[in-house]
């Protein structure tokens, strides 16, 4: 009713792949989003929207059917949008380590012609590829979560890319600690200094195993 834009879920499967087309700068950028968690769903089929029934826009555990999905869409949204970026929920939950079908999808979306792609799940920092020109972000790790006033890891971070007519231009990562608990529970705050310092080398450790990690982690990736 307050025409917030949406995406990723609605009132058939048809309303919840559909992207929602923001004009930011003078581009026109569409955002769509997806539930995935391939082998590993720990939510009921029902969550997923269909024909005739709302929910999300995903795949309960087959990965082909959700490339399919991605790329039909992808394609879609670039001819109607300068940018196009697909937002995953997916990955296991703690751990930095990556489900092979995460990579497998995000290569699959820059293939289709996503201009990144974004992806949370996991509650912790996973890490961000440079592939085929192009970012990928796994995981974001916990911004505000209210699930959980005490998170055990509480190294974060945001990123910001900037993009133009040519597409992806540069990133920008800025380390964050979730909260200070009890003080200010789930309430992010930036950081400085060695606490930065440990999230960008945590990142480029988990980087590590990626064809290319995005050039801003570099310089924290070590020996």
């Amino acid at each position: 009713a307050a025409r917030i834009p949406y995406f990723g879920a609605g009132r058939t499967l048809a309303e919840a792949r559909r992207p929602a087309i923001l004009t930011v700068g003078g581009l026109r950028v569409a955002l769509l989003g997806y539930f995935f968690l391939g082998e590993r769903n720990i939510e009921p089929p029902e969550v997923y929207a269909t024909d005739a029934t709302p929910g999300v826009a995903g795949h309960c555990s087959d990965v082909d059917v959700m490339e399919r999905m991605l790329r039909e869409e992808i394609a879609a949204a670039k001819a109607q949008a300068d940018v196009v970026l697909p937002y995953f929920h997916w990955g296991r939950e703690g751990t930095q380590v990556l489900e092979p079908y995460q990579v497998r999808l995000a290569h699959a979306a820059i293939d289709a012609g996503a201009s990144g792609v974004l992806g949370s799940h996991p509650h912790v920092l996973q890490g961000m590829e440079l592939f085929q020109g192009k970012p990928v972000v796994y995981s974001l790790g916990n911004f505000v979560f209210g699930g959980n006033w005490n998170p055990r890891d509480k190294r974060s971070a945001l990123w910001k890319g900037t993009f133009g007519p040519e597409g992806y231009l540069s990133s920008e990562v800025l380390p964050l600690r979730t909260d200070r608990f009890p003080e200010l529970p789930f309430q992010p705050v930036p950081v400085t200094g060695p606490a930065a310092e440990e999230v960008l080398r945590l990142l480029a450790e988990s980087s590590r195993s990626l064809g290319k990690m995005l050039p801003e982690l570099e310089p924290w990736a070590g020996p």
